[in-house]
């Protein structure tokens, strides 16, 4: 697949910060186009009576086709000139990420949940829920 994102903001000068700790961003126009693949499998489970057990795991790479390393963004605060980072994260290889979860139906009304999500970035985390639905 492929998103598109279009990032756009004007530039500014604060007013009524003095005039030396004004803050000035400049103006940015960019487009993100990001490839991207993944794959998804899940499996259910009788364990007990009516009690299921649900087990997913995802697959995802993605790529940034456009240079955003030079989206970076200069402005100036405080007298001092500084640079944004860009909002969009340049991989050199592409992104993987995976992700793994674990819920438990005990009944209509009723879901434990449990996952962990893993990237080649090292954004990594671990997560769970209890639902519960009237």
């Amino acid at each position: 697949g492929l998103n598109t994102t279009y990032f756009n903001h004007s530039g500014f000068t604060e007013k009524g910060g003095n005039g030396w700790n004004n803050i000035t961003l400049d103006n940015s126009e960019n487009w993100s186009n990001q490839i991207y693949a993944n794959a998804e499998i899940s499996k259910m489970f009788d364990i007990y009576r009516k009690t299921e057990l649900t087990l997913t795991a995802s697959v995802m790479y993605q790529y940034e086709l456009m240079n955003s390393d030079s989206w970076a963004e200069n402005y100036t605060v405080l007298d001092s000139h500084r640079v944004m980072s860009p909002p969009v994260k340049k991989h050199s290889g592409g992104l993987m990420t995976g992700f793994l979860n674990a819920a438990v139906n005990i009944n209509r009304q009723t879901d434990i949940v449990a996952g962990v999500y893993l990237n080649t970035d090292g954004d990594n985390m671990f997560g769970g829920t209890v639902r519960y639905t009237f």
